[in-house]
């Protein structure tokens, strides 16, 4: 601010001083004439000293909390949401105007780019809409193994009850039903092929959104049945292991003594003697020499053709050490299992030290190896049938809970989002690695300070689509226009991260006022008219 010099007001001073006295002086005017020229000369010297003087004083800058609505969000409910929130303006994204707002409520998701950079350091609130009928916070592992339980979580709001499923291609996966209003949700299946898997949500009969992962081949295993007679069940088994690259031998005990060994992808170098990864027995051969060794390495253990399953459960806790038990849940002889199989009228009673593979009656217990139990009468009516596809779901979900530790596991929480930072994990690293390869770039791998054989990365990526990751994985990166609400909150946290307050009223604001020169203008021409106009009457 500028201050008048104080000598130029004395000049102004005495000229008032001096034209007062000659009015007063003149003795042609009545007295009442005298107090009007007086007043109308003295508010005309006023006038003056004030434009001299320019005053500016300060006051509070006119700012405004708006309710910014996504297009994505319906007229009613944004009216609903903003009486709710007791905001007295209400704009969209198409004619928000930024100059005299310092605070916003952001409702919903869809918002352009542009936009979220001009709001810049303003205070912002964001509440996220949900479309009736649409998950949204979707959650799903962007790199599992073969057979491995895939989990989508998320949260969705329907009107009414509705049945939730995800499928891959024809196939449903896993779904629950939906009841009406707002709840959270879980989906679990396992990878049902090697590669690039691409399934789909769907609400009712509508397909809402797709996730995409990568399932990772696991490592062939050696697979050895440890068997009394043959049966169609674990031929048919063996022979599907074969033709998934594993090494099978099934051997059956002919009698005392003697056995009968098949093997299918024998190996001719040095690992022909190697003790299995996995053995395949039934009840009454638990306590075999092989299968007792197996657990005592580490190894795993599958228990197949139940016939008497509390005498067999017994028997097997007792060689094996498990804490297997069961409940019986029919009286039936056999139950309904899915895709036309049946199994045993069972149920696992849950264990701390037990994994049920989703969807089947089979489970998992983890002793000093692995060893699994399955329920199920028969499975290969399914390979038979054609459905090989449905087969081939049960036993990848098997193996996956009794595969050996791998090394190099990647991991990766989906969506992944162009444009935003990830973590990547590598767990169980080998071979000292330092540095990711990332599509056609490099991340430098961090030590866990918990483990120093799981790195961590932080990596943006810059194009969506499949992106290679080491050499043999990918991750599919979504466009961040796919996945709004990730893109919005992702925002809001950066917002926060550098020093915007969602929940902190923003300081009051001022600015310096001065009196417009239209009213300088104004107020000298009404002065001097009244004083050009008053002698006259």
């Amino acid at each position: 601010m500028t201050l008048t010099p104080p000598f130029l007001f004395i000049p102004l001073l005495l000229l008032g001083v001096i034209q007062s006295w000659f009015i007063l002086r003149n003795q042609t005017l009545s007295g009442s004439r005298k107090a009007v020229r007086a007043g109308l000369n003295l508010l005309l010297w006023l006038v003056l000293l004030a434009f001299v003087w320019q005053p500016i004083w300060t006051r509070p800058l006119d700012t405004t909390h708006v309710l910014l609505v996504g297009n994505d969000v319906p007229t009613a409910v944004a009216r609903q949401v903003q009486d709710s929130l007791g905001l007295r303006a209400r704009v969209t994204a198409t004619d928000i105007r930024l100059e005299n707002i310092d605070s916003v409520t952001m409702l919903g998701q869809a918002f352009p780019a542009p936009l979220l950079a001009r709001l810049g350091n303003r205070a912002v609130r964001w509440v996220p809409y949900e479309a009736p009928g649409t998950p949204t916070h979707l959650h799903w592992q962007s790199v599992v193994r073969l057979g491995e339980e895939q989990t989508v979580r998320g949260q969705i709001t329907v009107p009414e009850r509705q049945k939730l499923a995800v499928r891959f291609g024809t196939q449903t996966l896993d779904s629950l039903w939906l009841k009406p209003g707002r709840q959270a949700f879980t989906l679990r299946f396992p990878a049902v092929a090697k590669g690039r898997i691409e399934t789909v949500l769907q609400v009712g009969s509508q397909t809402t959104d797709t996730v995409r992962f990568f399932a990772q081949a696991a490592r062939p295993l050696h697979v050895q049945f440890v068997l009394g007679t043959p049966d169609f069940e674990t031929k048919t088994l063996a022979d599907w292991l074969g033709r998934q690259g594993n090494r099978v031998e099934l051997s059956n005990v002919l009698s005392e003594g003697i056995d009968a060994t098949v093997k299918i992808n024998a190996p001719t170098g040095g690992r022909a003697n190697s003790s299995p990864d996995l053995i395949v027995t039934e009840p009454a051969l638990v306590s075999q020499p092989a299968v007792r060794k197996a657990i005592a390495e580490g190894k795993a253990v599958l228990v197949l053709n139940l016939t008497n399953p509390d005498a067999e459960v017994a028997a097997v806790n007792r060689s094996l050490g498990t804490q297997w038990r069961l409940r019986k849940v029919s009286n039936e002889a056999t139950i309904p299992a899915g895709n036309g199989l049946t199994a045993l009228p069972y149920q696992f009673t849950p264990n701390p030290r037990q994994v049920a593979v989703a969807g089947y009656p089979i489970a998992t217990q983890r002793i000093g190896g692995r060893v699994a139990m399955s329920l199920f009468m028969e499975t290969f009516p399914l390979r038979l049938s054609g459905d090989s596809l449905g087969y081939a779901r049960i036993w990848n979900a098997v193996l996956a809970t009794l595969q050996p530790i791998q090394a190099n596991n990647f991991a990766a929480e989906g969506p992944v989002l162009a444009g935003l930072r990830k973590p990547l994990v590598l767990n169980n690293a080998t071979g000292g690695a330092t540095r990711l390869r990332v599509a056609n770039d490099t991340a430098q791998l961090t030590p866990s300070v918990i483990n120093n054989r799981t790195l961590r990365a932080q990596y943006r990526f810059s194009r969506s689509g499949w992106q290679p990751l080491a050499d043999s994985v990918e991750v599919y990166v979504e466009d961040s226009l796919a996945a709004p609400h990730e893109r919005v909150r992702a925002w809001v946290q950066t917002q926060n991260r550098y020093g915007t307050d969602l929940l902190r009223t923003a300081p009051s604001r001022t600015q310096k006022q001065d009196v417009p020169d239209w009213v300088w203008l104004t107020a000298l021409l009404v002065c001097l008219t009244a004083l050009w106009v008053e002698p006259k009457f």
